[in-house]
């Protein structure tokens, strides 16, 4: 009995493994840099964003650039897909309905195909890109048409007893600090939580453009 097992072992290992065949390549990305909600020009050194407000900037552009150059030598070395030419039949791109991701989904297909980069970006493009309305977008948006249950999701979390723990000790840390500086530094003196949340994101967006702001603040 014990031969006829150690024989069965033998042969199941003898037994060559089937290759897997690689069917589909699948991306998910978010935009590029963009400009922010609110501009308070007065605290930039230099120059304000060059688009409006919420929508891509050069450096995010280039940033998807490179990302489609990068995924084109890949896949160039791997034999995965003709990147000499695009072919629509080949390549599916979705993306929400606004300028900022339907210009980064351009941006790195621009890099993915061997092309400069457009920009500024233009209105029509050389690329098949599928708008999908937000209420219709259950794959990359997720809202109250797509989840019926997502309002009742965010209000479970909300009430939970770790949440409102997590909120109070943000608070005791924010106001005090992180707050206090912000309005210290901008002159912003008055500024309620919206405005330095507002503030806040400027400055983020600012600093990943590549330019300073005059608060004295380092990344």
């Amino acid at each position: 009995a014990a031969s006829l097992q150690e024989n069965k072992n033998s042969t199941q290992a003898e037994k060559p493994k089937k290759q897997l065949k690689l069917e589909m390549v699948v991306e998910l990305s978010r935009h590029g840099e963009r400009s922010s909600k609110a501009n308070f020009k007065n605290l930039t050194i230099g120059n304000s964003f060059d688009v409006n407000a919420k929508e891509l900037t050069k450096v995010g552009a280039e940033s998807h650039h490179s990302i489609g150059k990068a995924l084109r030598k890949e896949f160039m070395e791997e034999g995965l897909l003709n990147t000499k030419k695009y072919d629509p039949s080949e390549v599916y791109v979705q993306s929400t309905y606004k300028h900022r991701t339907i210009h980064s989904a351009n941006s790195q297909l621009d890099g993915l195909f061997g092309k400069d980069l457009s920009w500024p970006p233009k209105n029509h493009t050389n690329y098949h890109i599928n708008y999908v309305p937000l209420k219709e977008d259950g794959m990359m948006m997720m809202t109250n048409e797509t989840c019926l249950r997502l309002s009742e999701t965010f209000k479970a979390v909300k009430a939970d007893p770790k949440t409102k723990e997590m909120y109070e000790r943000n608070k005791d840390f924010l106001e005090p600090r992180i707050y206090k500086i912000l309005r210290e530094k901008s002159g912003l003196v008055n500024a309620n939580e919206a405005d330095l949340v507002d503030l806040a994101n400027f400055i983020d967006w600012t600093m990943r453009d590549g330019r300073e702001v005059n608060l004295g603040l380092t990344p």
